[in-house]
């Protein structure tokens, strides 16, 4: 059973990684090391999509990355890095060194941070008529928190799901009886509250503006 990248863990899976020349990386897991291991083939030819993913994902900060094939005309890429933390310059410039180190000779590469769509939303809550001020002030205030987490979660490439917002919102606390949208914005813009896509570059976030959420 051990014998089987599929089924091997353990000192196991560090040894059938060794057959390939893939190293586990410290702390990695033996999922992760999988996935590693099952791409080598390609990660090793160079040139190709895979390769770069996994050298641009070796970077620390680095959670994730999309990639726009001949974004701007063949022999172009762009890059655009996920991370955990701020994309600051350092980080931008590894990822355009990784790649450019992986990809084909004069082939251009662009590195650049997502292009955000800053969002504002101003609720109403409709809550039963026995909660006290108190409990109402707490519950306004989760909202507030679950509503910005739920919008920076959205990843790049993703849509703003009303439905998933509206969960978000009910879900808090069962004193919630409904609610009502009295302002929804995005990059300043009134939008009607429906669901709200982007392109594979832009990432939607909560607007740094004071009082971009308003709960009440």
């Amino acid at each position: 059973i051990q014998a089987f990248l599929t089924t091997s863990s353990g000192i196991y899976l560090d040894h059938i990684g060794k057959v390939v020349n893939c190293i586990r990386l410290e702390g990695e897991s033996d999922d992760d090391f999988k996935k590693r291991i099952n791409h080598q083939t390609l990660s090793l030819s160079k040139a190709n999509e895979v390769a770069i993913r996994l050298a641009v994902l070796s970077i620390d900060n680095v959670e994730d990355v999309k990639i726009k094939r001949y974004s701007n005309g063949p022999g172009s890429m762009t890059i655009v890095p996920v991370c955990k933390d701020v994309i600051n310059k350092s980080t931008i410039d590894a990822v355009r060194d990784v790649a450019s180190s992986e990809c084909s000779c004069g082939e251009m590469v662009i590195v650049k941070n997502p292009d955000l769509k800053y969002v504002k939303i101003d609720v109403t809550l409709v809550m039963a008529s026995t909660v006290d001020d108190t409990t109402r002030q707490e519950t306004i205030m989760n909202v507030r928190e679950n509503i910005d987490e739920y919008i920076n979660s959205i990843n790049i490439g993703q849509t703003l799901i009303i439905n998933k917002l509206t969960d978000v919102i009910m879900k808090t606390s069962d004193k919630i009886i409904n609610y009502s949208c009295n302002d929804f914005k995005i990059n300043n813009e009134p939008c009607l509250l429906i669901n709200q896509g982007c392109r594979w570059d832009e990432k939607f976030v909560v607007s740094p503006d004071k009082g971009s959420i308003l709960v009440r």
